[in-house]
């Protein structure tokens, strides 16, 4: 009897292995990063041999894409006793780069302390090769649609100032309109152009002090003109702060224009700034729906929007959280949330005070 579940048992980690093998990278290595032992699909994908492989770290095909902290994150996960996932690019020995889907997993001993790792990784290239294609086409269609949205825009300002003197109301709202939706595809394309350079780095920042707190009085001024239905509550601290005042008003606008969106049926939003453990630190809170937990790691996502939200009504692309956490991680500042269903969230960014 136990002899045949052994022999069972022993069957079903053969075929897992099998199945491992066919479609992941299965590498182990000790708890120093040493390599132990690989799979053939590793050989295959790295173009070593095992030979040249074990004894190595993974070094061997750093592709030079990833910054020290990367690693020094990936690190500080394992070594805690954590799993670790992420998305790696690596380099193989001819040169190539290949993109890994991968989960590392720290192994114990029999006294629980970790003595290795063992790592597993899908091969995610062809879809990052297409992912990049995306983005390539969007960054030069948003490009070619600026010009003549400009164009179009100062076309209905002319036809706009030419008409008021005829005090045709119904005519003027027509333009009044027109020219909203116009300003709001323009900010559409403006986030897809700042996505692109957020990708690509080379997004500038134009630096200089000012004060926090006229900023968000600026904010809360305008958000009140345009949207009279809701009451922005303000709690300001006297901060003066180094960074790009307009790249701070559009991440503390984006904030607000989410807080709108999942506001209801309270439209109360309370924008707080205060310092903290030597940061600024700026808070917008609504009382609205509230985020679920499960979605909460995805909120900062590309593309990202909460389910059953009428899109009709509230519009996005879904960047706005995108672009704004860039933003603040080019000031060297953390943006994160708190929320509870039926709550309401608060959403938290900090900006070093220089």
């Amino acid at each position: 009897m136990k002899n045949n579940i052994f022999h069972d048992f022993s069957q079903e980690l053969k075929d897992i292995k099998y199945a491992l093998d066919q479609s992941s990278i299965v590498v182990f290595t000790d708890v120093n990063g040493i390599i132990t032992d690989v799979n053939d699909k590793f050989v295959e994908e790295s173009k070593y041999s095992r030979k040249e492989l074990i004894g190595q770290t993974h070094s061997l095909i750093n592709s030079g894409f990833h910054p020290k902290e990367f690693f020094q994150k990936l690190w500080n996960t394992i070594l805690s006793g954590k799993v670790w996932h992420g998305e790696v690019r690596n380099k193989s020995r001819d040169g190539k780069f290949f993109w890994a889907d991968t989960t590392i997993t720290p192994l114990f001993n029999e006294k629980g302390k970790i003595k290795g790792f063992l790592a597993i990784r899908n091969d995610i290239t062809a879809k990052k090769m297409l992912d990049q294609k995306k983005d390539e086409f969007i960054s030069v269609a948003s490009h070619e649609l600026k010009t003549p949205l400009t164009s179009i825009k100062a076309y209905g300002e002319i036809i706009r100032d030419r008409f008021k003197k005829y005090d045709d109301l119904l005519l003027n709202k027509y333009l009044k309109r027109m020219n909203q939706q116009i300003n709001i595809l323009g900010d559409y394309v403006d986030d897809l152009l700042n996505v692109n350079k957020i990708q690509s780095g080379k997004l500038v920042l134009r630096k200089e002090k000012f004060d926090l707190g006229e900023l968000i009085t600026e904010i809360k001024e305008n958000t009140e003109e345009t949207n009279s239905e809701y009451k922005v509550i303000t709690h300001i601290s006297e901060i003066k702060v180094t960074a790009d005042r307009g790249k701070i008003g559009q991440v503390i606008s984006n904030l607000v224009s989410n807080a709108i969106k999942y506001s209801l049926p309270v439209k109360e939003i309370v924008i707080t700034s205060e310092i903290k453990d030597q940061e600024a630190v700026i808070s917008v809170r609504d009382f609205g729906i509230g985020i679920p937990k499960k979605l909460q790691s995805k909120i900062f996502d590309r593309y990202f929007q909460v389910e059953g939200l009428d899109r009709n009504k509230y519009g996005g692309l879904g960047l706005g959280l995108y672009i704004s956490e860039g933003i603040v991680k080019l000031h060297g500042g953390r943006i994160w949330l708190e929320s509870e269903e039926g709550r309401g969230s608060t959403f938290y960014f900090s900006l070093p005070i220089i």
